[in-house]
């Protein structure tokens, strides 16, 4: 069967039947198995506040409640577009919510502003996976009002110690993704 052949949901029954190959009268045996296929989780929504700001000043936080599946624990990617793949903000965890800096949009509206398509992902237990994506606007930095890009540095790299030094390997994934 190819990869994606079995309908998400549906319910199967696969039967094997032998015989003695030499003797179309030989004995015979057989068995069935009956199988459901596994959904994704459901019922829940993402959302992200703000919806725009400026890059790596403001933290945006991502918040995906109300999911449910009964194959726990779920888990949570949440990934912004770049270059043609999907990167991940943090760590792949099971908590609903996400609070990270973004560097400026990596895409152009038609209205010259900067935006950046994520994608949250909601995996159960079993890996069956449904996604939410949205677009988010992060224009340009403002270093003159920032004092400068040494200071988005030294923020950064402040960053990455705090996190390095607390063992939070999620915020110091994040940094080190911008």
């Amino acid at each position: 069967l190819d990869q994606h052949a079995l309908q998400i949901g549906a319910t199967y029954v696969f039967q094997l039947v032998a015989r003695q190959a030499a003797s179309e009268n030989g004995p015979e045996g057989s068995s069935s198995v009956t199988i459901r296929v596994n959904t994704p989780p459901e019922g829940g929504k993402c959302t992200v506040v703000p919806a725009s700001g400026m890059a790596m000043t403001t933290e945006f936080s991502f918040d995906c409640s109300g999911w449910e599946d009964v194959h726990k624990p779920l888990k949570f990617t949440f990934s912004v577009l770049q270059d043609g793949l999907w990167r991940s903000i943090g760590l792949p965890t099971g908590v609903e919510y996400l609070k990270a800096k973004l560097p400026k949009g990596a895409f152009t509206a038609a209205d010259g502003s900067f935006y950046h398509r994520v994608r949250v992902t909601v995996g159960d237990y079993f890996n069956a996976e449904f996604y939410v994506e949205f677009n988010i606007t992060v224009a340009p930095a403002d270093l003159a009002a920032l004092g400068g890009a040494q200071q988005v540095l030294n923020g950064s790299l402040s960053s990455l110690q705090d996190a390095g030094a607390a063992g939070n390997l999620n915020s110091f994934s994040q940094t080190f993704m911008l």
